[in-house]
Parts: structure tokens; sequence; C-alpha cells
């Protein structure tokens, strides 16, 4: 990657975004996409050109297989494409991938565009096995990148977070991460601190976004948030639902890495024992 001289400056290119914090109804699509609904119609979104849902945003964390699957899946996409529809807006949120001849998924996250079509996915690469996600599900094998106008964004999906390796190999390549999640509230310091830590060892945007809540016995409590590539957090929810809308800067993105160069100064090719 070439970095420009500090001082150079861009044309702004900016990318409004929102984030779906919300309370997920346990395998029960019909009731979380009726839940989704109202609350994108109380925030009153206008000028949305993405739209982010939490992990598996259709029924939880339940691990679902075979045709139970199969069928959140497809209710899943049309709803995303719903959304995209109405709000004008790429979305995105993960769901339960049916492979052919498996009754394990993938947990994937799906992106529709503005016209309802499906643009990209990126399979989840770090199975849960403290929860027996990889018991039921399949991993992905590759990372993903998606130009959504101006902003290049990685997708990555809840444990993911804990394996800094992938988001520094995606680094040069990305202006912004957004990470969907079911993080729990027993561990809810270590979501915090590790969005963080990823906008700051890769002066990107991290968008993380949590749902609240109770599913499957597990409490969890939200902390869905932006973080600007020098890591502060420009905004947050609390333990309630909501919508968090905030808006990624490509400039912001360049001009910090060319007056603070870190990227250029990694050396991985000496990150070995001899």
């Amino acid at each position: 990657m070439d970095y420009p001289a500090t001082g150079t400056t861009w044309e702004d290119k900016k990318l409004n975004v929102a984030l779906i914090q919300a309370n997920i109804h346990w395998n029960d699509y019909n009731a979380s996409f009726d839940h989704y609904r109202a609350l994108l119609s109380s925030a009153q979104l206008s000028d949305v050109d993405l739209i982010l849902f939490p992990e598996m945003f259709a029924s939880g964390f339940s691990l679902l297989t075979g045709d139970s699957a199969k069928e959140c899946f497809h209710a899943g996409l049309a709803f995303l494409k719903e959304c995209s529809q109405a709000y004008d807006s790429y979305c995105a949120g993960s769901l339960p991938k049916p492979i052919d001849d498996d009754e394990r998924c993938l947990n994937s996250i799906q992106i529709s565009n503005r016209k309802g079509e499906l643009v990209g996915e990126y399979a989840k690469i770090h199975l849960f096995s403290f929860a027996n996600e990889d018991r039921k599900a399949i991993p992905g094998k590759a990372l993903y990148v998606l130009q959504i106008e101006e902003v290049r964004i990685g997708f990555f999906v809840c444990y993911d977070l804990r394996f800094p390796q992938a988001f520094a190999s995606l680094a040069e390549e990305v202006d912004a991460y957004a990470v969907v999640a079911n993080w729990p509230a027993s561990r809810r310091e270590h979501w915090d601190t590790l969005l963080k830590a990823r906008a700051i060892e890769n002066q990107a945007y991290v968008m993380g976004v949590n749902r609240v809540g109770e599913g499957g016995g597990i409490q969890y409590s939200g902390g869905t948030s932006f973080i600007s590539p020098q890591g502060q957090v420009e905004g947050v929810t609390d333990n309630t639902e909501g919508v968090l809308v905030a808006s990624i800067s490509v400039e912001e993105v360049r001009s910090y890495r060319a007056s603070f160069p870190t990227l250029r100064d990694r050396c991985p090719e000496s990150y070995r024992l001899d």
C-alpha cells in the first residue's frame, strides 16, 4: 500500500450507518421481524446507507440445523430485502445458511443492496466451541470485504473479535469493520475492550452490533458501539433496545493513517521465532 504524505487531502466520502440493538425472539423469526420493523419505524431513519442487525438476528443464538435452519434462512433473506427496499439502504445480518447434504449450517452474514439484491456474504470463521457451535455449524474459509459507495468494510461475526490476526490481515484493505454479535453480559468488558483495540491497532472504524435481553438462558447487555480510527467511542447504547446512527468518514481514516503511519511500520515477515 502506498501511504500519502502528511497533509494530503481528499474529497471526503461518508457512509451513514444504523446499528440495530434489539431483544431477539428465540426461534421466532416472525416476531423478531415485527420487532425490528417497529424499531426502525420509531427511529425515523432517513439518508441511511447501511443497516446492521445482530448475529442470528432472526432466531437468536439457538444453533438451528436442518429444515428449521432452512426456513429461518429464507425468511431472513426476504426480510433483509424488504428493509433494503423500504429504506433505500444496504442491509446486513447473520443467518444460519444451509449447506447441501449437511444438517449443519454456516453462520453467515448476508448483505443486500438498495434494490434488495444479495451482493455479498461472509461466513464466520472462528466457531465458538465453548457453546458447541463447532458441532452444529461449519466454519467459513475466507475473509470478506465489501465496498459500499466509497467505503471498504470488512465483516466479522462475534467470536471472530477475539482473533486480532484476522483483522490485521485486512487493515490496509478496509476503512471500517462491522462486527455483528450475540455477546453475553457476563463477558461485556471483553466486548468493549476488544472493539476498541481492533479500532486502535488497525486505524479503522469499528461498528459492533450486539443484542440485549435473554435468549436460551443467556443474558445479553448490548454495548452496541461506533468507534473511530483513533479509538474514540463516538456512540454507544446502554442495556436497552434502540438504533444507533453514525457516519463513517473516509477522509478521517486516510488522513489519520497518513499523519500517524503505524500500519506502514508493521513487520509481519519478522513475527516468528528463529
